[in-house]
């Protein structure tokens, strides 16, 4: 949660938790953010639980989109 990019990635904290904890499915949310051109960016965002076999949460995947 410390990478220096133009992702503000603090807020993603909470929708990883939810999605590490098995307390959601699914989250998505609309985050402004800056490429690497320095121009302000539409994002959508989703993050969803990566699961095992057995169904235990192992990790989260995250993708974006930039919204046009």
């Amino acid at each position: 949660m410390n990478l220096d990019i133009g992702l503000p990635v603090e807020l993603l904290r909470q929708p990883l938790r939810q999605c590490f904890s098995g307390e959601s499915k699914l989250e998505r949310l609309a985050i402004t953010a800056t490429n690497r051109r320095g121009r302000t960016i539409q994002l959508q965002v989703s993050c969803a639980p990566f699961k095992l076999g057995d169904n235990s949460n192992w990790g989260a995947i995250v993708m974006m989109e930039e919204k046009t």
